[in-house]
């Protein structure tokens, strides 16, 4: 599966990565994420993955959330409260078996 390599070296898995970023960035900015993530998704069913639009349509959401990385970044110290896995027993299960 692909994966964006953030500049401090954290690697995250490009689909999860889009899904928890988009709540953190303007309502603009999360719509051109989720417009080019979608565009990427179909240049990649039809096999194109190396094609130049597919390369730069990478670049630019590589651009947009890749300016802060989760691990270490703005976005960490703001969601610093904010616990890893749920508190909630049904959440926690339903996690943990998703991951399972």
């Amino acid at each position: 599966s692909s994966g964006i390599n953030a500049e401090y070296g954290h690697m995250f898995h490009t689909a999860c990565l889009v899904k928890e970023i988009t709540g953190y960035l303007s309502k603009r900015k999360a719509e051109e994420v989720s417009k080019i993530y979608k565009l990427l998704l179909n240049l990649k069913d039809e096999d194109q993955t190396r094609t130049e639009s597919y390369r730069r349509a990478k670049s630019q959401l590589d651009e947009i959330i890749a300016e802060e990385c989760l691990m270490c970044g703005e976005y960490m110290i703001q969601s610093i409260d904010t616990p890893f896995l749920p508190r909630d027993e049904e959440e926690f299960e339903k996690l943990r078996l998703e991951w399972s």
